[in-house]
């Protein structure tokens, strides 16, 4: 789990920007410095990797949050992160595991 949070705000990467010091963090984190090494930073490019796989694991609302219409991702058996919840759980689990918001 530790390769989908920003060390700059400790919550899961939003837009995660490869620096040109080699470390990544959030365009939210963003500053004239790296957070992590204090190096001065000249450029940045989305990581495309570390984005994909975070978008693999989330969804933006698990079972307990989602409209009539839009729920069928219980059927599937792999973990995800529900925004909400901001929790991971295996997607079958979700209904059982939370309560109702």
């Amino acid at each position: 789990m530790e390769t989908i949070i920003c060390k700059g705000c400790n919550k899961i990467y939003n837009e995660p920007l490869s620096l040109s010091c080699g470390d990544i963090l959030c365009r939210n984190c963003l500053g004239e410095q790296c957070k992590i090494c204090n190096q001065t930073i000249t450029c940045t490019i989305l990581n495309k990797t570390v984005k994909s796989y975070i978008d693999s694991l989330l969804v933006k609302n698990c079972s307990n949050h989602n409209d009539q219409e839009n729920n069928n991702t219980s059927s599937k058996k792999s973990t995800s992160y529900c925004l909400q919840c901001q929790s991971f759980n295996n997607l079958d689990q979700i209904t059982a595991i939370h309560t109702y918001h």
